[in-house]
Parts: C-alpha cells; sequence; structure tokens
C-alpha cells in the first residue's frame, strides 16, 4: 500500500465523520422546530376547543 493511499483513505473517513455529524446536527435541529410548531399548534387547537376566543390568542 501506498503511503498516499493510506492517506486519501484516512481523509474520506475523516471527511465522512464530519459530514454525517454535520447532518445529524442539522436533522435534530430541523426536529425540534417541527416539533415546536406542532406542539404549539395542538395547544392553539385544544384552547379553541375549550372556549378561548382567537383574539385571546393573537
Amino acid at each position: 500500500m501506498l503511503l498516499t493511499e493510506y492517506n486519501e483513505k484516512k481523509y474520506m473517513k475523516m471527511f465522512q465523520k464530519e459530514a454525517r455529524e454535520e447532518g445529524l446536527k442539522e436533522g435534530l435541529e430541523e426536529g425540534l422546530e417541527k416539533g415546536l410548531v406542532k406542539g404549539q399548534n395542538r395547544l392553539i387547537n385544544t384552547m379553541l376547543q375549550n372556549g378561548a376566543s382567537p383574539e385571546y390568542l393573537s
């Protein structure tokens, strides 16, 4: 095995690890944002069903 081949493989593994970590971080942020919006919508719907006026919610 040539030294250049070894370094290329090592670099690719490092690049893949960084890309995976970045993707997981972006996915987590997106998921948290979607979950927050879903929770807010559920709360608003529940409040409306329990008689809260739309003016109160704005």
